[in-house]
């Protein structure tokens, strides 16, 4: 029978189990309490303030039927899987590199839409007093690292596509999940278009913090365009 319960678990509870996970959150995360990948896609969701709901699944009796099911709707077995608006978003690496620009406008109701990530965007130095702000965080993070002044700073006062890209794709995805919005709106509805709105104007509350070989850090936010 389909629904019997084998060693694996079963098929029937299991695919129930998934869609109703995917179906409880606009954020969903299947996950395992032991895994590292999965814990660092979760931190880093954290960190972007978003809002997720997580499915540990290790003591489920169907675990491995669930993971069966999930390689079927997203093609991979392993955890993370993360879901966004009943879609499948990606695993813990994409969580945690924060490769949302594309998938955002993949989502969006823009998909033709198409956004440059090549201008140079330079430090102002406004928002140093933005409280509460998410991190990007570049290089190897250091617990207890010491923050270098401004006029001791050594890297450039520019942001890099990598910065520009992780900045985008973070912001865009607080929005889709209902963050509320730094600028006016004049009938913009894609996430990565209000995102990007938001940075030119300088608006935009995230910081990038950029680790440096010795532990210490700089964190660079008010970037605008040249």
């Amino acid at each position: 029978m389909g629904g019997a319960t084998s060693k694996t678990g079963n098929p029937v509870a299991a695919s129930n189990f998934v869609k109703n996970a995917i179906d409880s959150h606009k954020v969903v995360v299947i996950s395992k309490t032991f895994c590292p990948f999965c814990t660092n896609a979760k931190n880093s969701l954290k960190s972007a303030g978003i809002d997720f709901k997580a499915y540990e699944i290790e003591s489920n009796p169907d675990m491995n039927a669930i993971q069966d099911e999930l390689k079927k709707i997203t093609g991979a077995r392993s955890v993370p899987r993360v879901f966004i608006n009943q879609k499948f978003f990606g695993g813990g690496d994409d969580t945690v590199a924060g490769k949302a620009p594309l998938k955002i406008v993949e989502m969006s109701d823009n998909e033709e839409e198409q956004y440059d990530l090549d201008d140079p965007m330079e430090e102002t130095g406004a928002g140093d007093d933005a409280g509460g702000d998410a991190f990007i965080t570049t290089g190897e993070e250091v617990e207890g690292g010491r923050a270098v002044p401004r006029d001791e700073r050594i890297t450039t006062p520019f942001m890099t596509k990598y910065e520009r890209a992780r900045i985008l794709g973070t912001r865009a995805l607080q929005i889709a999940m209902n963050a509320p919005v730094m600028v006016e709106l004049r009938g913009e509805t894609d996430p990565l278009a209000i995102a990007l709105k938001e940075l030119k104007v300088k608006k935009i509350p995230i910081i990038v913090r950029r680790y440096l070989p010795d532990g210490s850090y700089e964190d660079c936010h008010g970037f605008k365009s040249l």
